[in-house]
């Protein structure tokens, strides 16, 4: 992803006014402006949750002038307009919906690039531009993204050749004129945004807790601002070779389960398979039989006795690999408590709870 080193006019920070997972019989509007803010660089983040696309911006449909990148995190839906050398951005438009029929155009199909909500003259001295959205996780799929910018030429002394019209490359509008309009889909940042407290803390355990999950693990003591907090979580057992008596209380540390920086004791390849079981249980399960499942993939790999834990093993080892949780699909994602024994100083046992990617 390209690094930002020059100051950023962030334009327009807005929320998408998107109703909920609308299919294409059901077109939404696009985002409404508002008054713009402007921020030095270093206040955007050049990076988001997965990877971004770049697009070339085509300026008289034969020449590049720049390119347009759009990236995501948790919160925000970045779109950034990049001058090529010799080129200048004097003015920008912007569409963004959930559908082609969100962005704004006339009755043939020509998108209409003044009435985009997105729009402002810049500096033609400022190579770069950020338009920062309100991502919002009701969108369920893709983005449809109409870029559009006037653009000039200069010369080698800075003396303006020629002016022309360009969209960020991809596919043309239903219309007959050349502009463009391309997709974007929005990077879960279930993995990568999430915030957990590196210090110990408490957690207290219930067993069973009846038709939710094999413990009830209820922490405390966690500072306010992560993305795991003080409550009770649904758990499960990873860790056969170690016990916790039901109602006791540990004091314990907590890590996500993609982490790349795992204790030794706590790797293991298959976190990516109990992430893709956790997040498709069968409705007839029970707590015993999820557990069971669970243990095949991360304690010695006994196949579960019940018709529903082998269920779920099955479809597991079909379709788990490399799963990784979504924020737009309601996910759950799978954090991993390391629990300790004060009275003896030693680790008591490693358990997982359930986290709602949307917390």
């Amino acid at each position: 992803m390209l690094r930002s080193k020059t100051i950023i006019l962030i334009i327009g920070i807005i929320a998408l006014i998107i109703g909920g997972c609308s299919g294409a019989g059901s077109p939404v509007e696009p985002i409404q402006n508002d008054a713009p803010r402007i921020a030095f660089g270093d206040q955007v983040p050049d990076y988001g949750c997965g990877d971004s696309i770049i697009v070339d911006l085509i300026a008289g449909q034969n020449y590049l002038a720049g390119y347009v990148e759009v990236y995501n995190d948790a919160d925000y839906l970045y779109v950034k307009y990049m001058a090529a050398d010799g080129w200048q951005i004097t003015e920008t438009h912007l569409a963004v919906a959930n559908t082609l029929e969100g962005i704004p155009q006339t009755k043939k199909g020509n998108p209409k690039n003044g009435q985009f909500p997105y729009k402002m003259e810049h500096d033609p001295a400022v190579t770069e531009y950020t338009y920062v959205i309100d991502l919002d996780w009701d969108i369920c799929e893709e983005l449809y993204i109409a870029a559009h910018a006037v653009v000039q030429t200069v010369d080698g002394e800075g003396r303006i050749t020629g002016e022309e019209t360009a969209w960020g490359y991809g596919e043309d509008f239903p219309g007959k004129n050349w502009a463009m309009y391309f997709n974007y889909e929005v990077e879960s940042c279930c993995v990568e945004g999430l915030t957990l407290y590196d210090d110990e803390f408490v957690a207290k355990f219930y067993h069973p807790w009846a038709g939710i999950a094999y413990w009830k693990t209820a922490l405390s003591g966690i500072p306010a601002g992560f993305d795991v907090a003080d409550g009770p979580y649904p758990g499960w057992c990873v860790d056969q070779g170690h016990y916790i008596y039901p109602n006791s209380t540990h004091t314990v540390k907590m890590y996500n389960s993609y982490a790349n920086d795992l204790p030794s004791y706590a790797v293991d390849p298959d976190w990516d398979m109990v992430n893709y079981l956790l997040n498709h249980k069968h409705p007839d399960a029970s707590i015993f039989d999820i557990q069971d499942a669970v243990w095949y993939f991360v304690n010695g790999g006994h196949y579960p006795g019940g018709v529903y834990g082998q269920a779920m093993v099955d479809d597991t080892l079909a379709n788990g690999e490399g799963f990784v949780p979504s924020l737009c699909d309601g996910d759950i994602i799978v954090v991993i408590i390391d629990s300790f024994t004060e009275t003896l100083g030693m680790r008591s046992q490693l358990t997982i709870i359930e986290v709602d990617c949307a917390d």
